[in-house]
């Protein structure tokens, strides 16, 4: 899809394997998002916040990183965050499509929608490990 490309940017600096296990990140994050809203990249894909800046000179001042490549890093870091940042709405999106799979029955049953919802959501974090 044009618009969606996948940043391949790698910054050259040496993570601490507490970072790695914290912050995992996918820089194609936002285009995933753009490709799942139909948008393209560039309307989801801001410069890196202030944020994201914060976060990085804080790393780098608690020599929790070391790099030579600033903004790379802050890219990457403004790309987890706005994967975090958005995690409740994909999971959100993902309880529609399973209960809109199950919805002849849930009408037979007379199951309600939003007590499923729940449910199904309270299930999906608990599988993905997240805190919402």
């Amino acid at each position: 899809m044009p618009g969606a490309a996948k940043t391949t940017t790698t910054p050259s600096c040496a993570v601490s394997s507490e970072w790695k296990k914290c912050c995992k990140t996918t820089c194609g994050a936002a285009g995933a998002l753009a490709r799942r809203t139909s948008l393209p990249a560039a309307t989801l894909t801001p410069a890196p916040s202030s944020n994201a800046s914060s976060v990085t000179k804080k790393l780098i001042a608690g020599k929790l990183i070391e790099t030579a490549a600033v903004p790379a890093v802050t890219e990457r870091v403004h790309a987890a965050l706005l994967d975090e940042l958005t995690l409740e709405d994909r999971i959100n999106d993902e309880v529609r499509v399973i209960l809109e799979a199950y919805s002849d029955e849930m009408q037979k049953t007379g199951a309600n929608y939003q007590e499923m919802f729940r449910k199904v959501k309270t299930e999906l974090v608990r599988k993905y490990k997240a805190v919402l």
